[in-house]
């Protein structure tokens, strides 16, 4: 069965929705600030934790002291289980 479409609304009542729609920018203002605080807090707290998150340890090439990939901190506890020493030095010239 096949209805037709409802009739249109009277031009006084079109009026009046429109009225209804529009939204002053106090509204928006009043709907969009707690989501925008709350967005700004926590880029300010990711900042922070950001800023003052320590920097790594520079620690050179095979370094003994070294945990990161490029050091030899591993390799030196072999050696000292092994009883062989080892020494810190931060030159060639220094490690002979």
């Amino acid at each position: 069965m096949i209805t037709a479409a409802p009739p249109a609304p009277p031009a006084a009542q079109r009026g009046q929705e429109s009225a209804a729609v529009f939204v002053s920018a106090a509204e928006i203002w009043r709907r969009w600030r707690m989501p925008l605080a709350i967005i700004v807090v926590v880029l300010i707290g990711g900042t922070v934790i950001a800023l003052l998150k320590p920097a790594p340890p520079a620690s050179g090439y095979l370094d003994p002291a070294g945990n990161g990939p490029l050091g030899a901190h591993a390799l030196a506890d072999i050696r000292a289980g092994r009883g062989q020493a080892g020494r810190h030095s931060s030159s060639p010239a220094r490690s002979s």
